[in-house]
């Protein structure tokens, strides 16, 4: 990766001229990372999100957790209430915002109220710590995206 944004600067180089400043920025990194979540799959696990072919008993397939490369390639939005995108960003899958929304307004607050909670569960699984605090200014419930 870093070879191809290496040659993609030396491009724009080379098209723009050396007497040319060019600033390169980034929107990620101020920060150590030691490891992340996979929050589509904790979803999964925590019955908020549904994969097509999963059993009635919610279970997936094991390797189609693994595999799911893209969000909403193998994901039943009829039976999903919340999935995530980016870093830690869960969004409710709303009634009348999203496509196959099916969470109604109306009950909003108390999904989001369920995924707070459980969210402030969530341990590393090799050390039991906690992965999520709480502070004591935040409240309990996850801000519906604009």
């Amino acid at each position: 990766m870093y070879r191809r944004c290496d040659d993609f600067v030396g491009e724009v180089v080379s098209r723009v001229g050396p007497d040319t400043p060019i600033l390169i920025v980034s929107d990620h990194g101020f920060h150590s990372f030691r490891q992340s979540v996979n929050l589509n799959t904790w979803l999964i696990q925590e019955g908020f999100m549904t994969l097509r072919g999963e059993a009635p008993d919610g279970k997936a397939p094991a390797d189609s957790v693994r595999r799911r490369h893209v969000l909403g390639e193998n994901v039943d939005w009829t039976r999903t209430r919340a999935y995530a995108m980016g870093l830690g960003q869960v969004y409710l899958n709303l009634k009348g915002r999203e496509g196959r929304g099916i969470v109604a307004p109306e009950e909003s607050k108390s999904v989001q109220d369920d995924l707070a909670a459980r969210l402030l569960t969530m341990t590393d699984p090799k050390t039991e710590a906690r992965i999520i605090e709480q502070s004591t200014s935040a409240t309990t419930s996850i801000p519906a995206p604009i």
